[in-house]
């Protein structure tokens, strides 16, 4: 599924980003990936859904100021997960604030947290 996912996210629509230097030290150590594309965020999210579908308990997503997100759980192996953040473009101007070249033309960015074991706190 992995493999999956970066080979549409590195196809002619999108453009990679640094995810750690635009976020910050917050998402430093969850091996996340940041892309911009062209493409609307309701045809990501279909696409992205279609990839992911055989390989997830159930797909739960939520939409909270125009970013769809979900973190997913992988079918037998409840402490294996992924998580996917796909955002409007046009209210990012602050967080993209120091490169305005990945403002320019794109409509929607994504966040891929690829997979990694999930432990619960005690």
């Amino acid at each position: 599924m992995n493999d999956r996912l970066l080979a549409y996210f590195s196809g002619p629509d999108f453009r990679a980003f640094d995810a750690q230097e635009i976020f910050g030290p917050d998402i430093q150590d969850t091996h996340s990936l940041g892309y911009v594309t062209t493409l609307s965020r309701e045809a990501v999210q279909e696409r992205v859904a279609e990839i992911i579908d055989p390989f997830v308990e159930d797909q739960v997503w939520a939409d909270d100021y125009g970013q769809l997100h979900g973190s997913f759980v992988f079918k037998g192996t409840p402490n294996r997960r992924f998580g996917l953040g796909i955002s409007l473009m046009d209210n990012k101007e602050v967080t993209f604030n120091n490169h305005p070249e990945l403002l320019e033309g794109y409509q929607t960015s994504i966040i891929y947290v690829q997979p990694f074991y999930w432990e619960p706190q005690q």
